[in-house]
């Protein structure tokens, strides 16, 4: 009998720092999993915890206000205005751009949000860099694991994390920088350009189980009506010039070609004065706000002037030996 009161008090005693932890874990609860606690101020939250982990912040807040319009993507689609969307499209848009994002999330977004809500129009926005098999990031897996296990939440690194910066920053006053590293607009770009673009083309791989799964998408989309579209978003020329330096023009070939299997593709990512003009651009990758209007006007609009449209007919009528060329 002594022994087991020893025990217990002792697993009593070991359990009080996990309790504390639990509870503090509650009361900050960064990415708003609980969404008991008001401690922190959402926009706090949001500076600090989005950055962290952009699906884990976006997921869980999808579950409180699930719309059935989606933007799926990276960084470039993250860009895109929901509001000036919504103006344009006449209808209200979730944004599940991710900075550093892969198609992999993406498409694990879309069947999370399948789950949600009954889809009406989804748009991918998409690169070859992310058309790509070694780009194959997985921030969704641990979301999901989360919602089937609160436990895991807590425990969880970047949750943990969050929680911490988000303490500091209360008690600082302000919270610290995340995310671009101190450089000038041109040694970024030239980061940007040489460095992250040879990470992703180097081992450029091409991504047999992507094209798998988005064809499981578009067949889902057909058979429950919902709008599927693509937007290959608009790099810079001298990001555009890479793919033929790492010797990848057949991949982005191919990458044109499967795309128009599933459903119309609005092609940036070509040379013009938009893409051409360093002013329109942050980096070789993200485009600044007037570039971003224009895409969305064109997307959802009728502007014309800086796009390719490739449609699914496209590659119906080459299957049928019709001279029609996928540039």
């Amino acid at each position: 009998m002594a022994d087991a009161k020893t025990f217990l008090r002792r697993l009593a005693l070991f359990s009080v720092p996990a309790v504390v932890c639990l509870v503090v874990m509650i009361m900050i609860d960064p990415f708003n999993f609980f969404g008991v606690s008001h401690v922190v101020p959402d926009g706090l939250k949001s500076e600090v915890s989005q950055k962290i982990n952009y699906a884990m912040w976006k997921m869980l807040a999808y579950r409180q206000d699930p719309v059935p319009n989606l933007l799926l993507g990276d960084s470039r689609v993250a860009d895109l205005d929901e509001q000036y969307v919504e103006e344009i499209s006449g209808v209200p848009w979730t944004n599940f751009g991710y900075g550093g994002g892969s198609l992999r999330e993406a498409i694990q977004t879309f069947w999370f949000a399948s789950e949600q809500v009954e889809l009406e129009r989804v748009c991918f926005g998409v690169n070859l860099h992310t058309y790509n098999a070694n780009n194959n990031k997985d921030r969704v897996s641990e979301v999901e694991a989360a919602l089937r296990n609160p436990l895991l939440y807590c425990v969880n690194a970047n949750v943990v994390t969050a929680a911490g910066k988000l303490i500091t920053a209360m008690i600082m006053g302000e919270p610290e920088p995340i995310g671009r590293p101190p450089m000038t607009r041109e040694e970024f770009w030239e980061f940007q350009l040489e460095q992250v673009t040879r990470v992703y083309f180097e081992g450029y791989r091409y991504p047999t189980e992507y094209h798998r799964d988005l064809t499981e998408v578009a067949e889902y989309c057909l058979g429950h009506g919902i709008e599927l579209s693509f937007v290959i978003m608009p790099n810079h020329v001298e990001l555009q010039a890479k793919v033929g330096e790492h010797g990848l023009e057949e991949a982005a070939v191919q990458f044109r070609q499967d795309f128009i299997h599933w459903g119309p593709v609005y092609d940036f990512a070509f040379p013009n004065t938009m893409t051409g003009d360093q002013a329109n651009y942050r980096d070789p990758y993200h485009f600044d706000e007037d570039f971003m209007q224009l895409i969305v006007r064109t997307v959802w609009g009728t502007e014309r002037d800086f796009v390719r449209i490739l449609e699914p007919e496209v590659a119906a009528a080459a299957a049928a030996g019709e001279d029609h060329a996928v540039q």
